[in-house]
């Protein structure tokens, strides 16, 4: 009985130490796979960003590989979150698939937003979808009456979100907005200016906006344009703080 149960165990064990070499060897494999699709995705935003640098004037490339470098930090970090959030234990975030797997898409992304940016077909005036690159999103609808806005933003890995919509009243090559604050609500007014610049780049500055996106989430930023308004603007559907 004892040699049938001594037996049945190093049956078990090799069934499982099967398994654990076969699961280890997926692993190994899924992360030979991210890294490449990477590597790949990498090489297409180099060819990219090349070929920017060939088109744009001098300053307007500079700009562009500040912010550049400043997106390349944004990614590494957004990267190195995601594996944690998935549960992985290990020290070394980039001994994880989802580390790469995070890389790859946002690179990915990075490819779609710069080529949409820059993208000579984009329609004129100050309408129009923008994003910064980095998580948040903004449409604008020139009116008569000055410029409607709606901004959304994710920031982090951690997602705190923000939004906001409102009027701003048009001044030359900017725009400014200041909340009405209602009466015996004891807080600042949200303030938001909107400069225009190359007829495709919004900078947006402001004060007093916590009110309306979480902690680690903001509205200031560079912003390009990526694409028409699709849609007019309904200000009665404010995006939620």
């Amino acid at each position: 009985m004892r040699t049938v149960r001594f037996l049945l165990a190093l049956i078990m064990a090799a069934t499982l130490s099967g398994r654990g070499q076969i699961q280890a060897g997926e692993a190994a494999e899924k992360l030979r796979k991210s890294k490449r699709d990477f590597a790949l995705a990498d090489a297409d935003l180099n060819k990219t960003f090349q070929k920017l640098r060939k088109n744009l004037p001098e300053d307007d490339f500079k700009e562009l590989r500040d912010n550049q470098r400043k997106w390349i930090e944004y990614r590494d970090y957004m990267s190195a979150d995601q594996p944690r959030q998935n549960g992985f234990r290990g020290e070394d975030p980039k001994q994880s698939a989802d580390y790469w797997e995070s890389m790859a898409s946002l690179t990915k992304s990075r490819i779609e937003f710069l080529e949409a940016a820059f993208d000579e077909g984009l329609p004129k005036g100050i309408s129009g979808s923008y994003e910064d690159s980095f998580g948040g999103s903004l449409n604008l609808e020139e009116r008569a009456d000055g410029v409607v806005f709606q901004i959304e933003v994710v920031r982090g890995p951690t997602s705190h979100t923000g939004g906001l919509a409102g009027l701003a009243s048009l001044k030359g090559d900017a725009a400014y907005y200041k909340e009405k604050v209602e009466a015996g609500d004891d807080r600042e007014p949200c303030e938001l200016s909107f400069s225009f610049s190359k007829g495709h780049i919004v900078r947006i500055d402001g004060k007093n906006t916590d009110y309306y996106h979480g902690a680690r989430a903001y509205f200031v930023g560079i912003y390009y344009k990526v694409g028409k308004l699709e849609e007019s603007i309904d200000l009665n559907a404010t995006p939620d703080k």
